[in-house]
């Protein structure tokens, strides 16, 4: 089951504890967990995504858990443009533009590269689901990035699944003619 680490009275961090009690890191107000058994004196054992060590697993507080996502925005540094991920708290995630493409960028690292990390790496997912993808107006310091971002590809050459449910562009976009 989904659920959120709350603001937990104002606190807005609380510890991730492993196994044997010890503090193995803090969740943030609004931070996404798997909840993975039953809680346990007033603590639930959760899975909160990856990090390079494999999955994090651990116990928060059982009241520092609610329902309710909040809504996230990513500005991505896209060299030139913008970029934005966003996350609404019904928990569909939609992308706003996406800068240059990522062979026209000094670091090769853009909208796609990102948004490939916060889902397989930072969720924990296998591939990049999106609600919406929208493309503010027709320059390729918005819409170039959207080429690697839905080919799933990044500039070294790896790829990774994307999907797609509403694709919205200004009619002059060069991608799909007028």
């Amino acid at each position: 089951m989904t659920r959120y680490i709350s603001d937990c009275d104002g606190a807005y961090t609380v510890p991730l504890r492993d196994d044997n009690d010890e503090v193995a890191g803090h969740m943030l107000w609004g931070d996404q967990v798997k909840v993975v058994g039953a809680a346990s004196g007033g603590w639930t054992p959760v899975r909160t995504g990856r990090n390079r060590k494999g999955d994090n697993q651990g116990w928060v507080p059982t009241n520092c858990l609610t329902d309710e996502g909040l809504l996230e925005l990513y500005v991505i540094d896209v060299g030139q443009g913008d970029g934005v991920l966003m996350r609404t708290p019904d928990d569909k995630w939609h992308v706003i533009d996406a800068g240059v493409a990522n062979f026209a960028q000094m670091t090769k690292k853009g909208a796609a590269n990102f948004i490939r990390w916060k889902f397989q790496e930072d969720l924990g997912q296998p591939g990049v689901h999106l609600a919406s993808v929208m493309i503010s107006h027709p320059d390729f310091d918005h819409y170039g990035g959207m080429l690697d971002l839905l080919a799933g590809r990044l500039h070294d050459g790896r790829t990774f699944p994307v999907s797609v449910e509403n694709f919205w562009h200004h009619p002059a976009c060069p991608l799909f003619g007028r």
